[in-house]
């Protein structure tokens, strides 16, 4: 994936969250104020496998020349959690896939 970056927000408690990143090394930002409403998702949940498919298909399925995976965003959609795959190459054209959980495209 481009560039080596991650970020993830983590339920620290009912009412706190707190934001981490990466970028050769974990960077942990404060404690914020959280939606008590605000649904959660295990990411657990996805298996290396099913991962490592999916980032193969949005590759395979896009109709782009020498596509590459940009980035993965793992969010609650319309039906469940999801799993997105962006796509481009190098004249900068874009693609991306939806996936659940488990690994079924969606979208």
């Amino acid at each position: 994936i481009e560039n080596g970056y991650a970020s993830f927000t983590r339920a620290e408690e009912l009412d706190r969250e707190r934001d981490f990143t990466f970028r050769g090394g974990f960077d942990t930002g404060d404690l914020a104020a959280r939606e008590t409403n605000t649904q959660v998702i295990d990411i657990a949940t996805v298996t290396p496998e099913t991962y490592a498919a999916l980032l193969q298909q949005a590759v395979e399925r896009s109709a782009l020349r020498d596509a590459y995976v940009t980035h993965v965003m793992m969010r609650t959609g319309r039906t469940g959690p999801e799993i997105s795959v962006y796509v481009t190459n190098n004249v900068s054209e874009n693609e991306y896939i939806v996936a659940t959980f488990d690994g079924r495209i969606i979208r």
